[in-house]
């Protein structure tokens, strides 16, 4: 089995001149067809263990555009993970909200809650709080809208 470091030097060194120093290699870069060694391959390891390799291109190419040259993903830069993947099932609950007296309430009853408490801080702001004690709502809204109808007064 190669190593990610390997498995890259070999593809370039199809496409293009290489200069392998073992954990390290200077080549030509086949994304921009640069005539000197721009481009810096690094053998590495990752947070949990696993080889890796590292590109570096001095004249800036991205490591997805230099990989599709040679074709290879980004997947080919890391060793896969080996073992068993643990299942971990997924437990969704809906968030509640405790509301002291007013009782537990979800999340959309909650939003509709504060939907309706802003509405009536922009009409009392609006209309002022004496004429939010008009019981009729539609004699409340043709107030609120300039006249009944949808005429304006």
């Amino acid at each position: 089995m190669t190593t990610p470091y390997e498995r890259v030097v070999d593809a370039l060194a199809a496409h293009v001149q290489v200069r392998d120093q073992g954990s390290s290699a200077r080549a030509q870069c086949p994304a921009h067809g640069s005539r000197g060694l721009t481009l810096a391959v690094r053998a590495g390891t990752t947070d949990d263990g696993r080889d890796k390799a590292t590109m570096t291109c001095f004249a800036s190419c991205e490591t997805t555009d230099i990989l599709a040259v040679i074709g290879l993903t980004i997947g080919d830069l890391y060793e896969p993970k080996t073992g068993p993947r643990e299942y971990v099932p997924l437990k969704i609950t809906r968030p509640t909200f405790d509301l002291g007296k007013a009782g537990i309430w979800d999340r959309e009853e909650l939003a509709d809650r504060m939907a309706d408490r802003s509405a009536q801080a922009e009409l009392t702001r609006t209309l002022g709080p004496d004429l939010l004690a008009i019981g009729d709502p539609d004699a409340l809204a043709s107030l609120y809208l300039g006249g009944s109808n949808g005429d304006r007064v």
